[in-house]
């Protein structure tokens, strides 16, 4: 049996944060506080700036400030796929 990944509604229905460097705009809107727009925005900002390292890079996104991080932070995880030496 071929195990598939999980949803992103899955991971959140079972308190599993999602990749913050991994999610599609549709991916960040299933948050809770995370609209089209701002979903978009991280997104774009991810492109032009390359991956989160830290979660508070967020705040660098338009409309994110400590207390809706604070907030988004418990749906969000990050991962390195950079190699390291």
């Amino acid at each position: 049996m071929i195990a598939t990944p999980m949803s992103s509604t899955e991971r959140l229905i079972l308190d599993i944060p999602i990749d913050l460097n991994r999610a599609t705009a549709a991916d960040l809107e299933k948050i809770p506080g995370i609209g089209p727009v701002m979903a978009e925005r991280i997104v774009v900002f991810r492109q032009k700036n390359g991956e989160f390292s830290r979660f508070e890079e967020l705040e660098m996104v338009q409309g994110i400030g400590s207390r809706k991080l604070e907030h988004l932070s418990k749906y969000l995880q990050l991962t390195d796929n950079k190699t390291k030496y």
